[in-house]
């Protein structure tokens, strides 16, 4: 037997259970709070306990487990020496009653840290086939937190408790929201969900100090309306999203350099966009874009810019006047002509439709030009 349905341990009031088996999972054994611990050590599990309890899904180095045992025994005696319980601390999963939740938080790390990889900085927990991340995670002390590429729905609540997080990667899971109050986590920097379900992000998430945003793969149809507030926001990946439109707040991301919203199916930008002083590298290749702002030339300080594959019908008279742009991607949109001021530009490479071919000759600009294989 390798396993025990959860549906067995709706017997609460269990006394005794011997378990021998090495190799035994038990989704359900947390439930139970009267289990004497004798008779669980002549098994593996506490290699169970430490990895449902606390989260740690990755494989645990060898080790004597009833050493874990006896180890876990011994602290918890130590701890409910220190902490007001609602019962005697009598057996191993008693601790999940204590009255004061936060000095539990902030103690179960004692226990835990010969035992999994967590040190002062950092918590890793990527590629551990996690379902579930527990509450526990709330009482580590640390500074980067990296969740990749595991099965979490969400997150629990106590991750914003994590005051002193700079780093948190949530790539590669299947989560559906975040805490309300994700916002509190005002140390953080940089935030990594690549690949998860979000349809919508808390309005706290505007309260962040982010730096760094990378939200590609998701489900996103809206962005708060103070999404502007992020003002520390440098680079900023929202492909892949069912984006339509952005906040008019966009457009005060003055730190902004680098933007990728390409595969969205944003219709405008709003008339603030043109306000991002700072922006370098934008990405809007396969949207549903029409038109661009008409202070769209504003942007003083792009580099690179990608249109291509939208059905874009025009660029604004402005257009002419992004000197630093370098490198232009226009193919696969709707023009069928280049705006006045174009021969201004001062670009190194470019990609064109071949119905635009013969005006762009005329301009006589020197640069690398590359037309695509559109039918005309």
């Amino acid at each position: 037997m390798k396993s025990l349905q959860c549906e067995t341990f709706q017997m609460h009031q269990i006394l005794e259970l011997v378990v021998h088996s090495g190799y035994l999972d038990i989704p359900g054994l947390s439930k139970i709070t009267c289990l004497s611990q004798e008779y669980l050590f002549y098994s593996r599990y506490y290699k169970v306990l430490l990895r449902q309890l606390f989260g740690i899904r990755k494989p645990l180095p060898e080790m004597d487990y009833k050493q874990i045992a006896f180890d876990f025994h011994k602290w918890q005696k130590q701890l409910s020496q220190q902490l007001v319980l609602e019962s005697p601390l009598e057996q191993p999963l008693s601790f999940m009653r204590f009255v004061s939740q936060t000095q539990m938080y902030h103690t179960v790390q004692q226990f835990l840290e010969p035992y999994c990889q967590c040190n002062d900085n950092t918590l890793d927990l990527a590629e551990s086939q996690l379902h579930h991340l527990s509450d526990i995670i709330g009482g580590y002390h640390i500074r980067e937190l990296n969740l990749e590429d595991n099965q979490l729905q969400h997150l629990p609540w106590t991750v914003v408790c994590l005051k002193e997080l700079v780093w948190m990667n949530l790539d590669y899971n299947n989560i559906n929201r975040l805490p309300d109050d994700f916002g509190s986590l005002k140390k953080l920097t940089e935030f990594y969900g690549f690949d998860n379900q979000l349809t919508f992000l808390p309005d706290s998430f505007c309260d962040l100090n982010l730096e760094k945003l990378h939200l590609k793969g998701n489900q996103l149809e809206c962005l708060p309306n103070d999404f502007g507030r992020l003002s520390k926001l440098k680079t900023c990946y929202l492909d892949s999203n069912n984006l339509v439109s952005l906040p008019d707040s966009f457009g005060m991301l003055f730190s902004l350099t680098k933007l990728q919203l390409f595969d969205n199916p944003i219709v405008r930008l709003p008339d603030t966009f043109c306000l991002l002083k700072n922006l370098q590298e934008l990405h809007l290749h396969y949207t549903l874009l029409l038109h661009l702002p008409k202070d769209f030339g504003n942007l003083k300080a792009l580099r690179i810019l990608y249109l291509d594959h939208t059905p874009l019908k025009a660029l604004p008279p402005s257009f002419g006047r992004l000197h630093c742009l370098s490198t232009l991607a226009l193919d696969f949109t709707q023009l069928d002509t280049l705006p006045e001021g174009f021969q201004d530009l001062r670009l190194e490479s470019l990609s064109l439709d071949p119905q635009l071919q013969s005006q762009f000759e005329s301009l006589g600009l020197d640069c690398q030009v590359t037309y695509s294989d559109k039918l005309l």
